[in-house]
């Protein structure tokens, strides 16, 4: 046992001096782990595998089994897909509902990205089953807007609508601004191309209400983008030329292709 602490003390002070103490509460387990695999796949992988052994060392297998998770994201990022996929498969019916849940929405984000879309819904409707069973709500939230972006993607409108709308009351009621905005955004784009513009104003406006509280400034202009978008097939040339001049003003602006391409 020594050993392993030594281990994670000197591997902590290897990551930039991260705080690496390993956590035993499942929302701050799953926080630390997104951050390490947002900022360094490959380093949290040597920490996932440590918490891993400190896990099985207490006998504390949900914590161990939500690590692995986040290893076969870790390795997704890492391009080492087929060895996510075989982690993840093999949770599947041997863990907690959440982890299982949580196994099966990579799996089908893996699907998605294949463009195997009918296994994506199968698989994130297992999971929305298993998530629901287990009042998880943040991630029933997650679920539903996994799935409208599948409908998205098929071309049925009418159920992505159905479920970013769902989303977004859950995402709401548990104030997850973040998460808020992204569901408002792609329902205004949707509501959009069908020119049903009362409600396209109404949530791309909110879209860009919570990204400025969140002063995210991708989030901003993307919401930008989409609002030039109304008011040019509106016609409101006013609103619109003011908001291209913003955007061509701004000194902050992001420098990611969808900006650059837009206003091309």
């Amino acid at each position: 046992m020594r050993v392993l602490l030594l281990f994670s003390f000197l591997l902590s002070h290897s990551l930039k001096g991260q705080e690496l103490l390993i956590p035993f509460v499942r929302e701050k387990l799953i926080a630390d782990l997104s951050e390490l695999i947002e900022n360094k796949p490959d380093n949290a992988l040597a920490v996932i595998e440590q918490w891993m052994l400190s896990y099985q060392h207490d006998k504390l297998a949900t914590l161990e089994d939500v690590c692995k998770v986040y290893k076969a994201q870790a390795l997704i990022e890492l391009d080492s897909t087929e060895k996510a996929i075989q982690l993840l498969n093999s949770l599947l019916n041997k863990s907690d509902p959440y982890t299982e849940a949580l196994a099966l929405k990579i799996l089908a984000s893996i699907d998605f990205k294949n463009g195997r879309f009918f296994s994506s819904t199968t698989k994130i409707r297992s999971a929305m089953e298993l998530a629901k069973s287990n009042h998880e709500e943040e991630l029933m939230a997650e679920l539903q807007e996994d799935l409208a972006l599948v409908f998205d993607k098929i071309s049925k409108p009418e159920r992505a609508i159905h479920f970013y709308r769902r989303s977004l009351l859950l995402f709401t009621k548990l104030n997850k601004s973040s998460a808020m905005q992204k569901n408002a955004l792609a329902l205004g784009r949707i509501y959009l191309d069908l020119e049903r513009l009362d409600s396209a104003v109404f949530f791309i406006k909110q879209s860009l209400e919570l990204a400025q509280l969140k002063k995210n400034i991708p989030a901003i202009y993307e919401s930008k983008v989409e609002l030039a978008n109304f008011y040019y097939i509106t016609k409101n040339y006013t609103e619109l030329n003011t908001i291209i001049q913003e955007i061509e003003q701004a000194k902050d602006i992001p420098k990611e292709d969808f900006l650059k391409s837009a206003y091309t």
